[in-house]
């Protein structure tokens, strides 16, 4: 690992891994909605 990628993750406050992991769990439930709505169209 390089010095600039350690120095980055030893300044990344808190918030900034709360955003990550929200906007992470965004896009598992519209991946998941996608999924299902095709499931759907593919039932009929």
């Amino acid at each position: 690992m390089t010095p600039e990628l350690e120095s980055e993750n030893d300044e990344a406050p808190e918030e900034v891994t709360f955003q990550n992991a929200r906007s992470q769990a965004e896009q598992n439930a519209r991946t998941r909605r996608e999924v299902a709505g095709r499931n759907v169209l593919q039932s009929i």
